[in-house]
């Protein structure tokens, strides 16, 4: 496989480069949904936010099928000794990031994930939601983790 730079790359360096995507997504999510602001400085996304979540969700989209392959063969050997905290994570196992890059812009996926009523609304984000948004990409990063360790040993790169 080769990396936007024309590289190639073997699965531990693809699996690190999803997972280098996937912080820059987490870390994204959390400074808009940060709920310890004063009301004062909560905003909806800047149109520099919404530009970064979609160039993320297209490279995530660009390198979708290699990721299900190496995904499927790690689930295969590990999903049993991963524990999963939350049941939306298991009820989405196959590829459980993909719910995070499918909307189209993150005014949409806000909206989809329960943190906020509508795109057209005063920003108002559920506390709740954002936390849950939260644990839900951090718990992913830490599998991630797991899965690069894997992608280094088990496959043999």
């Amino acid at each position: 496989m080769t990396n936007a730079n024309g590289t190639e790359v073997n699965n531990a360096d693809f699996v690190g480069e999803w997972a280098e995507h996937w912080c820059h997504m987490v870390d994204l999510f959390i400074n808009i949904l940060r709920t310890d602001k004063p009301a004062s400085e909560r905003r909806l996304p800047s149109p520099t936010e919404n530009d970064s979540y979609v160039q993320l969700r297209n490279w995530f989209g660009d390198h979708e099928v290699k990721f299900r392959g190496l995904w499927g063969l790690f689930c295969e050997t590990r999903l049993d000794t991963l524990e999963l905290e939350h049941a939306w994570l298991r009820e989405r196992w196959q590829n459980p990031f993909q719910f995070f890059y499918q909307s189209e812009t993150i005014h949409e996926l806000f909206v989809e994930l329960g943190v906020q009523q509508s795109p057209d609304v005063e920003w108002n984000p559920n506390e709740d939601k954002s936390w849950e948004v939260t644990v839900t990409g951090l718990q992913l990063g830490a599998i991630l983790a797991e899965f690069f360790v894997w992608a280094g040993g088990e496959t043999g790169e």
